[in-house]
């Protein structure tokens, strides 16, 4: 029962894409972090990746190829710059609801 209950809420938190936090979960992780950093001397950072172009992607080489450099992107990130730690978030102007990172 443990397992279903993890996995569903894994479920609700991350893109079925990407495998990437959902909006609604880094809006809500975004909050912990302000909050946990204002009540300690401790620091934080958001790193903000804009892909330029992106919706040319989709439009001329359709949405599985769209769907394939946000998760190359989101892949590439999670392997040579984030710690397990960290979030990784992609999402895009014409997809702003977003596909969002790792699930702990």
């Amino acid at each position: 029962m443990q397992r279903l209950r993890l996995e569903l809420e894994k479920r609700s938190k991350t893109g079925q894409l990407t495998g990437l936090f959902n909006k609604q979960a880094t809006e809500e992780m975004i909050a912990q972090v302000l909050e946990r950093t204002g009540h300690t001397d401790g620091g934080g950072a958001l790193l903000m990746i804009d892909v330029d172009k992106f919706k040319f992607v989709n439009d001329t080489f359709g949405h599985i190829a769209g769907d394939r450099v946000l998760m190359t992107i989101g892949d590439t990130i999670l392997r040579i710059a984030a710690r397990m730690s960290d979030k990784v978030v992609t999402s895009s102007r014409a997809n702003p609801s977003g596909n969002t990172s790792r699930f702990p």
